[in-house]
């Protein structure tokens, strides 16, 4: 254990993370950082040590519709509702597609998107009729709820202007993060059981006494290859034991940016430290 320490020791020295210190300090940007003991699932000892900044504290989020859906049409003054298949991709926020009436198929119905956007929760859709109303032209707005599901109006020039309502039943938009979050550090991990990892931290969201950070496993005997998603509360200061608590699960790099971004909390934890403390500011 005294090599392990002593190359964790060497590459905070390498990477040259130390506790920040600014002669001016930008409110901009937060750290947080902590040496710190712990216990999960049971009684063996485990070790942390990390020390993280932020440059970009506001974080993105950005909807992507990418995915195979049913959409209900309704003509107004109507009561039926017409469900056709479609399958949407989007690159940037720029929306292409396909879809078809019934669902399932054979399609007697068939149309594709001519053109189609996403601005924030706006989407916006062009689609012209290939088949069963070829030649149709409609145009379909609606916005993207919290839970992914869409829903709008619609208009089309089939036999003159008619107009309608849609909604998804099926599938839903996903986010992802855009820009912000930014920020870099390292954390470090060791337990009784000789295990250990180092994450070079690329993703730092503060927000109050709490800090969520995220980066890829760089070295260890566990965990490489994945992300670590990390959330951190300092919940006493100076004193950390018995109050301050962590949490930390091995994710994908976008489960990892999405935790950070939106402030979620890792799968494992919270975990309230036995020793040491953390600080965030």
């Amino acid at each position: 254990m005294k090599k392990l320490f002593s190359i964790i020791t060497g590459l905070f020295l390498m990477f040259g993370m130390v506790a920040p210190t600014y002669a001016v300090e930008p409110a901009s940007i937060k750290y947080a950082f902590g040496t710190i003991k712990y216990t999960a699932y049971s009684t063996m000892q485990r070790t942390a040590t990390f020390n993280v900044v932020n440059f970009a504290n506001s974080c993105s989020l950005d909807w992507n519709v990418t995915n195979s859906y049913v959409v209900a049409f309704m003509l107004d003054g109507d009561t039926t509702a017409y469900a056709h298949d479609a399958t949407l991709t989007q690159t940037g926020s720029t929306v292409s597609g396909t879809g078809g009436y019934p669902t399932g198929g054979p399609h007697s119905y068939t149309w594709h998107v001519t053109g189609g956007t996403v601005t924030g929760n706006n989407v916006s859709l062009n689609v012209l009729y290939d088949t069963g109303a070829a030649g149709t032209v409609m145009t379909m707005t609606g916005t993207i709820a919290p839970d992914g599901t869409m829903s709008g109006t619609w208009t089309d020039d089939f036999g003159g202007t008619r107009n309608g309502t849609w909604s998804t039943t099926s599938g839903a938009a996903t986010k992802t993060v855009g820009a912000g979050c930014t920020g870099q550090g390292i954390f470090s991990y060791s337990d009784a059981s000789r295990k250990y990892y180092l994450v070079d931290v690329k993703y730092v969201n503060v927000s109050g006494n709490k800090v969520w950070f995220a980066g890829p496993v760089v070295m260890g005997n566990i965990g490489t290859g994945s992300w670590l998603f990390a959330e951190a509360e300092d919940i006493s200061n100076p004193l950390g034991a018995g109050m301050d608590k962590i949490w930390g699960s091995f994710t994908t790099e976008a489960l990892a940016k999405l935790g950070v971004a939106t402030m979620a909390n890792p799968t494992d934890g919270p975990f309230t430290i036995s020793a040491g403390n953390l600080k965030v500011n």
